[in-house]
């Protein structure tokens, strides 16, 4: 993604209000484009060409181009005849009367992603009016349940807020044009990082980046979302050092439109072998289906309903990519990887449990794979029994939380807070803020997850641990149905479980609750 040379804020904004569907597009005079354009050059040359112009700065993974075959002659006339009347969107365009294109970001398979100013931010004199927007692709507008698909799972991206996922501010159309709106990010897409560390980097260094990707899907995973195109070029790396996952739910809701017209995808596969190219997108616009060879699963070549393991398989990749500079498995395709009987090679400078993790995701049967991002998380991090028993019911952050706990010592802090690094006092701060603010919208994972971060900078943080007592109130408030056996047992053994957390091991509100639970079994 192209660096911007303004002063907009990449990471957080707050969500746009939805455009009214029926507004036109406009264009700025000086973005004015002749409208027969498309009529004369069809959209592939269109956007070779662009790609040619800035080819010096674009990040043009997994390019798609309409396929002609998809349209028998009388549909082609009719689309020939449909493109003479579309204006062109291009750097420019307004869409929706708000949204003006500034700067052509990059193209990939399920479309084109531009920065543009907001311009209802700019009326309101925002500090950062600066969106990033995605206009769709043609293939959507030809399939009219791929658009209801993804924006199903356009809504259901909204509520991923994490620090590791990019934010999706709104799903819209403007006539025949799609659209998302989303963050602004500046930095560097995981893909180019991977391909300027040729030889990989220590794993002191991509054990953080592993982490954060890990750390996003196993939110997403806790709310019943798999990404299903989980690849290098769809991870990012802010300048501030943040790791962002994009386009979530983009390539699930493909999957989705592809198992409900039919089970199995005929997508055509299109990827390169060579390490040097982009990664395609497979994306057949008769299936709706879609993949990237090189990091998709055996079950996603055979079109069974996305699965959590499916993108543990890509994480598995991404990590040995990260860490030796190559792929696990030749880049081939999982299938032929399976035929060959090929096995990855133990990666000797590494501790064993991240081998471990790392292995276990790169299993070519589902059956032998790592089942989810958070069960991935506890194998990786080597974590005891008592924290892996908290994977499936308090969701990754706790764990992270709890894990951090177990290795410290019951004391306070070692070192004041008043002696640490000014910095660190300020990120310390800015977390503990941002878990304040996430409990505030009931986001229990989002809690966690920065009362982990206060946890790495300072352990034992009085602060952190009080915020601590206020999720624990939050889970306890939980309560099952007292005819619900199985519910019962399961929050008791939550309970115990955040019973042998040091922090909280004499914690009358869990001493309380889990009387209640054992007098209702």
């Amino acid at each position: 993604m192209e660096k911007s040379n303004d002063d907009a804020t990449q990471l957080v904004h707050r969500p746009t209000e939805s455009s009214p569907a029926s507004s036109s597009i406009d264009s700025d005079p000086a973005g004015s484009m002749d409208e027969t354009e498309l009529g004369g050059e069809d959209e592939k040359t269109i956007l070779a060409r662009r790609q040619s112009d800035r080819s010096h700065h674009e990040n043009t993974d997994h390019l798609i181009t309409p396929n002609p075959d998809h349209t028998g002659s009388g549909n082609a006339t009719l689309m020939r005849a449909a493109n003479a009347g579309r204006r062109q969107i291009r750097e420019g365009t307004v869409i929706n009367h708000r949204f003006l294109l500034k700067t052509h970001l990059g193209s990939g398979g399920m479309g084109v992603v531009y920065r543009a100013l907001d311009k209802r931010k700019q009326e309101a004199q925002d500090r950062n009016p600066y969106v990033a927007i995605k206009i769709l692709g043609e293939e959507f507008k030809r399939h009219p349940k791929a658009f209801i698909a993804l924006q199903r799972e356009a809504g259901k991206s909204q509520t991923l807020a994490h620090p590791n996922i990019i934010t999706v501010y709104d799903f819209d159309r403007d006539q025949d044009t799609v659209y998302m709106t989303m963050e602004v990010l500046e930095g560097t897409t995981l893909d180019d990082f991977i391909r300027d560390h040729s030889t990989g980097i220590p794993m002191e260094e991509a054990e953080p980046i592993i982490k954060a990707i890990a750390s996003g899907l196993a939110y997403a995973h806790s709310k019943g979302i798999v990404h299903s195109d989980l690849k290098p070029s769809n991870v990012f790396l802010t300048k501030e050092g943040t790791v962002k996952i994009l386009d979530f739910g983009i390539a699930r809701a493909a999957s989705q439109e592809n198992a409900s017209t039919g089970g199995t995808s005929s997508a055509k596969t299109t990827e390169t072998n060579s390490p040097g190219k982009k990664d395609r997108t497979v994306f057949d616009a008769g299936e709706l289906g879609g993949l990237t060879p090189a990091y998709a699963s055996i079950e996603m070549f055979a079109g069974k309903d996305p699965h959590p393991s499916d993108d543990i398989y890509a994480l598995g990749i991404i990590a040995h990519e990260l860490l030796t500079g190559e792929h696990p498995y030749q880049r081939k395709r999982a299938p032929q990887a399976h035929s060959a009987q090929m096995k990855p090679e133990r990666i000797k400078s590494i501790k064993g449990h991240h081998w471990r993790a790392i292995a276990g995701a790169l299993a070519l049967e589902r059956e032998n794979r790592i089942e989810d991002a958070a069960a991935f998380l506890a194998k990786f991090e080597g974590g005891s029994k008592v924290v892996k028993a908290l994977v499936g019911g308090l969701g990754i952050a706790m764990v992270l939380v709890i894990a951090l706990a177990l290795q410290q010592p019951e004391t306070g802090p070692e070192i004041p807070f008043n002696e640490l690094p000014s910095s660190t006092q300020a990120e310390i701060t800015n977390a503990l803020s941002e878990a304040q603010s996430a409990l505030r919208f009931n986001d229990i994972n989002g809690a966690l997850f920065y009362l982990n971060k206060a946890y790495e900078l300072h352990p034992r943080n009085p602060d952190a641990e009080a915020h601590l007592q206020e999720v624990v109130k939050d889970i306890v408030r939980q309560k099952p149905d007292i005819n619900d056996r199985d519910g019962i047992q399961q929050q008791l053994e939550r309970m115990n479980t955040l019973l042998q957390y040091p922090a909280l091991n004499n914690n009358e509100t869990l001493i309380n609750e889990q009387e209640r639970l054992q007098s209702l079994l």
